[in-house]
């Protein structure tokens, strides 16, 4: 098993939004060139979240990016792996407590249409989101088997649409630009 990152994964920089319950939206890249190929026990970390951030919204879609790429298998399920196996702690004492890592938490297996695109609108309701610590937005190959490219490069790119942290508690932190606290 290989793990692929996006943009956003190797930047290390958590989205949870600015406003809180508005929606917002974030989107990942991960280029697969020419003759790549992603096996379906591969695991592609897309978008870093922070805690006690929920998706509503999330599309997959590929994108040509050179020569007339001849896809294999575009099919995937997206999930949510923790970012750390570690409870997170903010200041003020609340926790977060690590995701159960899932192929399919956030979307079933689902072709892509012959546009290269599919939604998912029925991503996960559980109410246990407000405790979730940092976790990934992930895509898995779930095809006949490996997701692979053939006469061309083309970007996978999955945008999610998230609520803004819904919490009504004071400011998490009293003191901003400060070296004290990091994004990760």
């Amino acid at each position: 098993m290989a793990n692929f990152d996006s943009d956003l994964v190797v930047k290390g920089v958590r989205h949870r939004g600015l406003a809180n319950g508005k929606e917002q939206s974030v989107s990942a890249r991960v280029r697969v060139a020419a003759g790549g190929s992603i096996a379906t026990s591969d695991l592609i970390r897309m978008v870093p979240a922070g805690e006690n951030v929920r998706p509503i919204r999330i599309t997959v879609l590929i994108k040509e990016v050179s020569g007339t790429p001849v896809l294999t298998n575009p099919s995937f399920s997206v999930g949510i792996s923790p970012v750390s196996a570690s409870n997170l702690t903010r200041p003020d004492g609340t926790v977060f407590t690590p995701v159960t890592e899932s192929d399919t938490r956030l979307g079933a297996s689902t072709a892509l249409t012959t546009d290269e695109m599919a939604t998912f609108t029925e991503v996960d309701t559980v109410a246990d989101v407000q405790n979730w610590a940092p976790y990934y937005v992930t895509l898995t190959p779930s095809g006949a088997g490996a997701f692979s490219v053939a006469d061309g490069d083309v970007d996978i790119i999955l945008e999610a649409v998230f609520l803004g942290e819904q919490q009504t508690a004071p400011l998490i932190y009293t003191e901003f630009n400060s070296t004290k606290y990091k994004n990760a």
